[in-house]
């Protein structure tokens, strides 16, 4: 998973059950973030603390600085429970999130910037910094609590016992959010796996439920939520990942969808079986991104083996419209196995 420094954006990290690591290029090497010089090499001008426990999703700045979030808790150097900003060098920033105690609960599963340069943190959590927030809170640039930003009610709790609520948050143009995760409802409104949000937090019911388009079987429901740019306006479609599937013809259109800006599903992009972990299709499997790419294709990544009917381990480039893409190949099946199911997220090409 790879971005480039100085670049705002966010990543999740891969996690293989028990295994977890950050950085502009993560890589499994234990709990240290690791980044990589333009040659490949260690960079040896970065040099991070190792880190407790799963690191979730990471954002870089354009400073060159990192804020990473997950499932560790504070401690004398990490001044915030499921959140820590690294300088370029990879130290702490220990002025950022420096009261307040962080998040109070399972961990920070997902982290957005606002343009104005606020940051919304969604994961598993009934309190941030100690003030009362279900899931879904939103922070000044310094780490601090922003308390205009009071979100009424929020996700019910259907993940698992080691998943978030949250999984994923997508800034709009508008201001609104777009937030993905484990959930059936958001504040007391059926609307699984997918809300969008008012910019002051409430829920905008005007975003239809994906209950309409999918039906979602098991308790992981949206992992993944990303903007692509479209030529029409308002110039962005929604590309949802996840573990749902849509039944046409007796055949499970499963785990990606996109979304005109409006939430209706968007007819020229569709997959045809989709992601399984059987030949022919007949299962639905877990998809945990699918990231656009500046050209139209989507880069998608999950738990599958077959998509689209065609042998596909763990990752698939699809076409512009929802076909895979020939010329594009992985041979991801001799570094990952059954057992080792990667929890990967927001893919960079």
């Amino acid at each position: 998973v790879i971005v480039s420094q100085g670049q705002t954006c966010s990543l999740r990290a891969m996690n293989f059950f028990g295994r977890s690591s950050l950085a502009v290029l993560i890589s499994c090497l234990g709990w240290v973030p690791q980044t990589l010089t333009a040659t490949g090499d260690a960079d040896s001008s970065f040099s991070p603390p190792a880190l407790p426990s799963a690191v979730w999703d990471v954002l870089s700045l354009n400073d060159g600085s990192l804020i990473a979030v997950g499932q560790f808790a504070s401690s004398a150097t990490l001044p915030a429970a499921g959140i820590v900003k690294l300088n370029a060098n990879g130290s702490v920033d220990s002025s950022f999130a420096a009261t307040g105690g962080g998040a109070g609960g399972f961990g920070v599963g997902a982290i957005a910037q606002q343009l104005d340069g606020k940051l919304v943190v969604g994961g598993r959590f009934s309190t941030f910094h100690g003030v009362a927030r279900n899931c879904i809170a939103r922070l000044n640039a310094d780490g601090s609590l922003d308390t205009t930003f009071v979100p009424t009610g929020g996700p019910n709790a259907v993940a698992q016992s080691w998943g978030m609520s949250v999984n994923s948050i997508a800034v709009l143009p508008d201001g609104k959010l777009l937030v993905g995760g484990d959930f059936s409802s958001w504040s007391g409104t059926a609307r699984p796996g997918l809300v969008r949000l008012n910019a002051d937090g409430s829920l905008d019911t005007s975003f239809p439920s994906m209950a309409a388009l999918v039906s979602f079987p098991g308790q992981e429901w949206v992992k993944g939520v990303r903007l692509q740019p479209v030529p029409t306006a308002p110039h962005y479609a929604i590309l949802v990942a996840g573990a749902f599937y849509r039944s046409s013809g007796g055949v499970l259109h499963s785990g990606v969808i996109r979304l005109k800006a409006d939430g209706t599903k968007d007819t020229t992009f569709d997959v045809t079986n989709g992601a399984a972990t059987v030949a022919g299709g007949s299962n639905y499997s877990l998809v945990y991104e699918a990231v656009p790419q500046l050209d139209g294709k989507v880069l998608a990544v999950g738990r599958f083996t077959y998509f689209n009917n065609q042998t596909a381990n763990y990752l698939i480039r699809l076409t512009s419209t929802g076909a895979n893409d020939a010329t594009f190949r992985t041979n991801m099946g001799s570094a990952l196995t059954s057992n080792y199911y990667p929890e990967c997220g927001r893919v960079f090409a």
